[in-house]
């Protein structure tokens, strides 16, 4: 029997595949105005539905490569980041780190190592907003480096070198005007650099990057990038 707060179709979110058991997939969906988490051991044969209470939807969902029964997703309203230990059977805030805005705007895993995580804070008109790096799973933070004061920045550890971090910035890169990025770091986030991609084709301009994906087929980064409402993806070539 589905449960009572998970009823009708949902809408999926995120999607994440255990690495190590390619059978094992989580997604996060809402039910009206219900968070769930949706998984499967058989490869989608069958769904068991578990509600994220006190959650209201989510934009991320990362999972350890190492320990796969770890799980860290981000609530899009509260802008809180969330942990299970468990393979999605429970949850509980990340309360280690130590931002007193209390939110994430992303986070990144190290695909090499276990137990690595990096998460991109969320400040005060521009104050503590910062790179936060956990050694233990999520459950302790420490700050690496002061970030360039980017509204809605992405945090990405390449996974071909997880030394080099990408920081992405949704707010507006015009010519003249506005942060802009990305910000590449290639010492861990101690120290960060602008990429200066000022993106103007055809009198449109950019209002700033999203999200970092890799590629393992090809070896390659792509980034997408809002170009006045027109979504574009960009190739990263380093």
């Amino acid at each position: 029997m589905p449960h009572p707060l998970l009823r009708g179709t949902p809408l999926i979110h995120n999607i994440a595949i255990d690495p190590r058991n390619q059978n094992v997939v989580y997604m996060t969906a809402t039910f009206g105005m219900a968070a769930g988490l949706l998984k499967t051991t058989d490869a989608g044969e069958s769904w068991t539905a578990t509600p994220l209470l006190g959650i209201s939807s989510t934009d991320h969902l990362l999972i350890d490569p190492v320990q796969t029964d770890i799980l860290y997703l981000r609530d899009t309203i509260s802008e809180s980041l969330h942990r299970s230990v468990d393979g999605g059977a429970h949850w509980a805030p990340v309360t280690g780190i130590p931002n007193p805005a209390g939110k994430v705007w992303s986070i990144s895993i190290d695909r090499n190592v276990g137990k690595v995580a990096y998460a991109r804070s969320a400040g005060v008109s521009g104050v503590n907003e910062a790179v936060y790096k956990s050694l233990d799973n999520g459950a302790t933070w420490a700050v690496l480096a002061q970030t360039p004061s980017v509204r809605g920045g992405r945090i990405f550890a390449d996974p071909r070198n997880t030394r080099n971090l990408v920081l992405t910035a949704s707010g507006p890169c015009a010519t003249g005007g506005g942060e802009c990025g990305p910000y590449h770091s290639q010492d861990g986030g101690l120290t960060w650099k602008s990429q200066e991609l000022r993106l103007n084709f055809g009198g449109l301009n950019g209002q700033g990057f999203g999200d970092v994906v890799y590629d393992p087929r090809t070896n390659s980064l792509y980034m997408s990038a809002n170009l006045s409402g027109l979504g574009l993806v960009l190739t990263c070539n380093n």
